[in-house]
Order: structure tokens, then sequence, then C-alpha cells
């Protein structure tokens, strides 16, 4: 969490984008994503109050953040 504050004192907006991987990280792609989802259902019920994690895409990202 000390890395996702750290990087949230720096932005203008709240959203924070957290990239996993590359083109040939994930090769087992079932086994992986199954652990993000533990993740992200783990972060969701422990720090609600301050993050909502989700999957997204850059574009997706990019529109948000144009939002503002």
């Amino acid at each position: 969490m000390k890395d996702l504050d750290e990087r949230a004192s720096h932005q203008l907006h709240n959203h924070l984008l957290v990239m996993f991987g590359d083109d040939f990280t994930y090769k087992v792609a079932g086994c992986n994503f199954e652990n993000m989802d533990r993740m992200i259902q783990y972060m969701n019920l422990h720090y609600p109050e301050k993050y909502t994690f989700k999957y997204s895409t850059p574009s997706e990202y990019i529109d948000e953040v144009f939002k503002l």
C-alpha cells in the first residue's frame, strides 16, 4: 500500500494505472488471471475506503483521466 500511496500523492487525479507484465510474462494466463482476481478481491475487501481495484485498459485509463 505504501507504493500506491506514494504514487497517488503525485497525481492530480484519483486514477492509478498498475500494469502487470508484458507480452511474454504470462504464459499460463488462466493461472495468472486467477491470482490477479484474488488480489483484486482482497484489496477491494480490505481497502474499500481508499481504493477500488479493477481490470482496465490503457485507453480506459486515459479516457477517465481526460474526463477530469
